[in-house]
């Protein structure tokens, strides 16, 4: 049986998802506003030449302190995706389903859940 997460869950999952990749890290998220914490996730990855894939909607407005962070990153790739609604992070490892968005509002302030899908 899949084990359910609440929020608090599933902000630790993403985190330990990403801290823990190795190989390569695909985020995908329609909505994009990235934290403090997650921008260092984010620069310790491309620290270590990890591949950073992130789809977002192609209808978001990403905000222009993200996207001077993003620009600083060798190893990320942005992707558009049309009516992108789908919330899901995934590396080498292990995955996370969720309700949750890579944005600062979804992970402090919004009720979410996730399933994690671990190998």
């Amino acid at each position: 049986m899949a084990k359910f997460l609440d929020g608090p869950s599933v902000q630790a999952s993403l985190t330990d998802l990403i801290k823990n990749t190795e190989k390569e890290l695909f985020i995908i998220s329609p909505y994009l506003k990235i934290s403090t914490m997650m921008k260092n996730y984010l620069t310790s990855i491309d620290s270590k030449k990890i591949p950073v894939s992130i789809i977002y909607r192609s209808e978001t407005k990403i905000n222009e302190d993200d996207i001077a962070f993003f620009n600083t990153l060798n190893y990320l790739k942005l992707y558009q995706c049309e009516n992108l609604h789908s919330k899901c992070y995934i590396n080498e490892k292990d995955g996370l389903i969720t309700s949750m968005n890579l944005h600062e509002h979804s992970q402090t302030h919004n009720w979410e859940m996730g399933i994690p899908v671990l190998h």
